[in-house]
């Protein structure tokens, strides 16, 4: 049954991924949008490659993955184990997993999708994980897939 969600949700992305392919005319309308109207970087301002990216090279390479922590809570601790917040009161989920450490320059882009309703900023926030979440989860041996993302 796991192995059946997991390509469900594979499947359902793939079919995503070829709608919003551009194809015919449309590309050559988005590749002429894309000149005219170049897409900017959230956070520096500066004219991005592609405009598919969620921000430029350089503010990209500032921004941190979010390394293994704790097995419940996912908190920076040391040795990778259980912290001790966790072993003395247990959180009621099983585990927490993010994409990214909500630091500088991730905490700018979410509180500009958030509070500044920027919704393409939020579409692109979704992509970004939706891409972490599937290359977690579709692994064949991978952590059994999450009830609630």
């Amino acid at each position: 049954m796991k192995n059946f969600a997991i390509n469900m949700r594979a499947n359902a992305y793939d079919k995503y991924a070829r709608w919003q392919r551009p194809s015919g005319r449309f590309s050559t309308l988005r590749k002429l949008n894309n000149w005219l109207v170049p897409a900017l970087c959230p956070l520096c301002g500066e004219v991005q490659e592609s405009s598919s990216a969620l921000v430029c090279n350089c503010c990209a390479a500032n921004i941190a993955p979010n390394p293994a922590g704790c097995a419940l809570c996912n908190d920076q601790i040391e040795n990778g184990s259980i912290c001790g917040r966790c072993i003395t009161k247990p959180p009621a989920f099983d585990s927490l997993s993010a994409p990214w450490l909500y630091k500088t320059p991730m905490d700018e882009l979410i509180g500009k999708a958030k509070f500044y309703e920027n919704y393409a900023l939020a579409y692109q926030l979704g992509l970004a994980a939706a891409d972490y979440f599937l290359a977690c989860y579709s692994e064949p041996y991978s952590d059994p897939m999450p009830q609630a993302l």
